[in-house]
């Protein structure tokens, strides 16, 4: 997207809506956020009979309002399946002060036997890539998640759903509504360039990983960074922290990702 090269400092539009664009949110993300409990959220018509599932942890909360607009007027009944920080790849996360992996692998499970009983016709991936840690100091490697997300699309795919791979979005090692409060007239120094906006990421990963399940992929770099990652993006502020979308800009993506996810479904 080639505005996202263009912005070097803050609007008026921009600054005024600084002040709360770290609450720019679909979800108010956090452990004790609502529509924690598996299938609790669902969106559009109950009793339609074409069921869709967005599956994942908080960056799948966050593609929520790009995705909406396409799959409820396609006829679809929504159905939002998350917890925070524990990815839809089968992998065991280290974060022990949340007592994960335990929690998290539990939760994916019950998570995943409630999608396989309610047969959508299509799941919707969207997973963290990036800094997903796998032990004290350590990440997640391509050749570890590859396979446990197939393992996870197989499955999906097993109770005869469509599944599709939601490209992430960079990661900033800085919290951009705060760096930009602090640098209005430098936005690029908040911004990053393509390569270093996203280290560690598995963004080939889990390419890979559709590719081999047959599983389609949507991707959404382009969306976000040109030849670089900017926090701004038409005036609006792109990130609620370091890697979550706004509400805002997730909605203004609704055409493009609605065109996207058009090819693939009816």
């Amino acid at each position: 997207m080639a505005d996202a090269d263009s912005v070097t400092k803050l609007s008026k539009a921009t600054l005024a809506e600084l002040p709360t664009a770290s609450a720019d949110q679909f979800i108010q993300l956090g452990f004790r956020s609502q529509c924690r409990v598996v299938l609790s959220c669902t969106y559009g018509n109950a009793s339609s009979k074409k069921a869709a599932v967005v599956f994942g942890d908080s960056h799948a909360v966050m593609w929520m309002p790009a995705l909406l607009p396409r799959l409820l007027s396609g006829g679809y009944r929504v159905s939002l399946v998350w917890m925070g920080a524990c990815p839809a790849a089968q992998v065991d996360v280290y974060l022990p002060k949340w007592k994960f992996p335990a929690v998290c692998n539990a939760a994916r499970t019950s998570e995943i036997s409630s999608i396989v009983a309610l047969h959508p016709s299509l799941v919707l991936v969207a997973e963290r890539d990036h800094n997903v840690p796998s032990g004290p100091g350590r990440s997640f490697t391509a050749s570890a998640w590859t396979p446990a997300l197939e393992t996870t699309i197989r499955t999906l795919q097993g109770a005869g759903s469509k599944v599709g791979v939601i490209e992430d979005g960079p990661w900033f090692p800085w919290n951009i509504p705060t760096c930009l409060a602090q640098l209005p007239s430098f936005v690029t120094a908040c911004g990053a360039p393509t390569t270093s906006g996203q280290p560690s990421t598995l963004h080939a990963a889990e390419r890979a990983a559709a590719a081999h399940t047959g599983a389609f992929f949507l991707p959404t770099q382009r969306w976000l960074c040109a030849t670089s990652c900017s926090p701004v993006i038409h005036s609006m502020v792109v990130y609620t922290d370091n890697d979550h979308l706004t509400k805002t800009y997730a909605s203004y993506l609704s055409g493009v990702m609605g065109a996207s996810l058009g090819k693939f479904i009816h």
